[in-house]
């Protein structure tokens, strides 16, 4: 399978809605996965990373080498999973913690996707599943938009009193 066209992705998509990532790009709600345009097409490249087993499309998410990748691996799972975006966090001169608090390395520029997700391979996703809540910390680098790492597990870095805690 080839490599489809760059397609404009908004910054993010909001909506009650889930959208779904396959195990193809021609089944995937997302028309830029490997395109690391926005942060949005980070998130869903990671997504479809994960679900797929890519390796190669894994490091292009991590901001690792740039993409799209020539062909796009066809996964041989069948699992669908629905997410959507709750919250997004854009981070400024002023919402940018200083070092001394800093502990998820958060960097002027910055944006954090905030997602609910859920397993839809049997049915329609229409709610999130238990601990479903993912915070993706995004930045742009050398070949766009990637997720960075954050050791954020479990933390809210949509909410500044999270992010700005002294507690480690």
């Amino acid at each position: 399978m080839q490599a489809e066209e760059v397609v404009p992705s908004p910054l993010l998509d909001f909506g009650p809605h889930f959208r779904q990532t396959t195990n193809t790009n021609e089944t995937s709600d997302s028309k830029c996965i490997g395109h690391m345009i926005s942060p949005m097409c980070a998130v869903e490249t990671y997504e479809a990373a994960r679900l797929r087993d890519d390796e190669e499309l894994m490091a292009i998410a991590r901001g690792q080498k740039p993409g799209p990748p020539k062909t796009f691996k066809k996964s041989k799972r069948t699992a669908i999973t629905g997410y959507r975006v709750i919250a997004v966090r854009y981070f400024s001169d002023f919402t940018t913690p200083p070092p001394d608090v800093n502990r998820f390395n958060i960097q002027v520029g910055d944006v954090v996707i905030r997602v609910e997700s859920n397993v839809c391979t049997y049915e329609p996703c229409t709610r999130p599943g238990t601990n479903s809540t993912y915070d993706y910390l995004l930045r742009k680098g050398e070949f766009g938009w990637f997720v960075a790492p954050s050791g954020s597990y479990r933390y809210d870095l949509t909410n500044l009193d999270d992010v700005w805690s002294r507690n480690r």
